[in-house]
């Protein structure tokens, strides 16, 4: 699945790798005093949760597509012993 004209995994890559430039600039940026360290760790916060939104759904993505290769009516049965 696709958004836009990027897939989930692309989109988390360029998360990965914006928090990576955060990661390298924010330090300096709070050394210097143009921006206050909570500010930092407030952005990077939000960065990480945008991360994981896009792993949950890229999880179910994967979850749907091996439901498909099931039989039908057996796409949702769990495995369950009495």
């Amino acid at each position: 699945m696709t958004h836009g004209k990027y897939s989930l995994g692309q989109l988390i890559d360029e998360v990965d790798y914006e928090l990576g430039m955060r990661a390298a600039v924010y330090p300096s940026q709070v050394q210097r005093k143009r921006m206050r360290q909570s500010e930092a760790e407030y952005h990077i916060d939000r960065m990480r949760a945008i991360r994981s939104l896009l792993e949950r759904l890229q999880d179910a993505q994967l979850r749907r597509k091996g439901d498909e290769h099931l039989p039908e009516g057996n796409a949702h049965r769990q495995n369950t012993r009495d």
